[in-house]
């Protein structure tokens, strides 16, 4: 009669896993876990310098002046007393002499446009809200409306092509043009609402100040321009007044006609464009040299800003790092959890191999290739989880630091063209997708916790030696 071959200490480690299927599985899984999300957050390291190259590659070359807050404040307080009042719930306010007081000053604008380096420029009125008679405009059935203007905000701008919101891809042309530096009485605006309106290119617009419609007198313009829109518009107020639907452009003069401040217009800020990089610092300290009073404004460099926004997008980084610390603690902690149930369930078997005559070398061998090979298993589809994981991993890390970035623009006081939202409509890095490295590199230090929690969980039952194991075991 033949003998049987003895099995070896890998025949073993095999057999044993089969015979415990609830155990291996859970450290398969506990490995397919811990695997899948470092590979997720290894990729959402590269998906972040991406974010950050082509935040750094997004400045688009502008100036922008705008009133300084703090000079602004400072001049109110030395207005005399009779311009300050009381409103009739007891608050104080301020009557501000003219809308000079606090307006860019347009031939201020026009002595910096001629700075050599400057190749383009704009200026942005203050939004008026109108209303629309004879028309509708998009709402939102389940808003209270009853403190809402009712009506549609008009933006007055100088040329739209130079718009923030144009500069920025918010919103793109999708029939006639852009108002322009010559257009008067022209208006562009969404094609959400003229489709509401049944309204195309050359049809007429009539608009009254929503502040005063009973005070001011109707002004007409004709529809220049239908736009698509890609991204909602920035806006600091609130109600469907200021919806991006509701946004229509208009040309400058028109947007101060419907307010009834022809002649004393009110500007939120300019931009003045530079098409060569290699000239822009150059560019910024002739506007600065400019001869006007710079303590009214302040001047807000686009490729600083962005530079200051990529820099923030470092704590993306810090992030993805942060998350995938926690995910390598926890899953060492998991490891180390599920080898010590496993050394306390084996600890029978552990004293009838040493009884046997095993070394303690072979028993500890054996349970760390059981456990290695579980590992390995459970690594791999981990790793095939990985890619479709990653995708989520990535945009919910990188969503998060994008709005951390976007509440950051919004209070800053040197707020870009485009501003928050043009950088979260941007997020170029988050399509994270893993490399075989990043696999291998995940599943080896996944393997390597697992042998070396396994042989640490089982190494004391088999320093005590076969008798003690088995009396432990009872």
């Amino acid at each position: 009669m033949k003998k049987s071959k003895p099995i070896g200490t890998a025949g073993r480690a095999l057999r044993s896993a089969a015979r415990h299927p609830a155990r291996s599985v859970l450290l398969a899984v506990i490995s397919a876990l811990s695997a899948c999300l470092l590979v997720s957050s290894l990729s959402t390291l590269g998906a972040s310098v991406e974010t950050q190259d082509a935040g750094a590659q997004a400045s688009s070359g502008n100036y922008r002046i705008e009133l300084d807050v703090g000079n602004l404040r400072k001049r109110l307080n030395e207005l005399p007393p009779e311009f300050n009042h009381v409103d009739e719930s007891g608050g104080y306010y301020t009557e501000v002499p003219d809308n000079a007081f606090q307006s860019v000053l347009l031939a201020d604008v026009e002595k910096l446009a001629k700075t050599d380096g400057v190749t383009g420029w704009n200026v942005a009125a203050v939004p008026t809200p109108a209303l629309i008679p004879g028309l509708e405009r998009i709402e939102d059935p389940d808003r209270d409306q009853t403190r809402d203007y009712g009506g549609v905000n008009v933006v007055g701008t100088r040329d739209q092509s130079r718009e923030q919101n144009v500069a920025a891809g918010n919103i793109e042309l999708v029939d006639g043009s852009w108002v322009g530096p010559d257009d008067a009485e022209a208006v562009a605006i969404s094609e959400e609402l003229a489709a509401l309106n049944g309204l195309s290119v050359g049809d007429e617009m009539t608009f009254v100040d929503a502040k005063d419609p009973e005070g001011r007198e109707p002004a007409t313009a004709r529809v220049r321009g239908i736009f698509r829109i890609v991204r909602d518009i920035p806006s600091t107020m609130t109600g469907d007044t200021f919806r991006s639907e509701n946004t229509v452009f208009s040309d400058l003069a028109f947007s101060q006609e419907i307010a009834g401040r022809a002649d004393d217009p009110l500007y939120a800020y300019a931009t003045f464009e530079v098409d060569d990089p290699a000239r822009y610092a150059e560019v910024g300290e002739r506007l600065k040299s400019a001869d006007i009073d710079w303590d009214r404004y302040q001047l807000v460099d686009d490729a600083g800003a962005t530079e200051r926004m990529s820099g923030n997008f470092d704590g993306l980084e810090q992030t993805t790092w942060l998350f995938m610390g926690v995910v390598a603690g926890c899953g060492i902690v998991l490891v180390s959890l599920s080898m010590a149930f496993w050394a306390k369930t084996r600890r029978r078997e552990t004293g009838v191999l040493l009884a046997l005559g095993n070394s303690r070398a072979k028993v500890v061998g054996q349970v760390v290739m059981e456990a290695v090979a579980l590992s390995l298993v459970g690594c791999i589809v981990g790793c095939a989880l990985a890619w479709p994981v990653s995708e989520v991993v990535a945009g919910a890390i990188a969503e998060r630091q994008v709005q951390q970035e976007a509440k950051s623009a919004r209070a800053s006081a040197d707020q870009v063209a485009g501003g928050a939202d043009s950088t979260e409509g941007n997020m170029v890095g988050t399509s994270a997708s893993p490399d075989a490295r990043q696999a291998l590199a995940a599943s080896a230090a996944c393997v390597a916790v697992v042998a070396l929690s396994s042989a640490a969980a089982v190494a004391p039952a088999v320093a005590r030696g076969p008798k003690r194991a088995l009396e432990e075991s009872e």
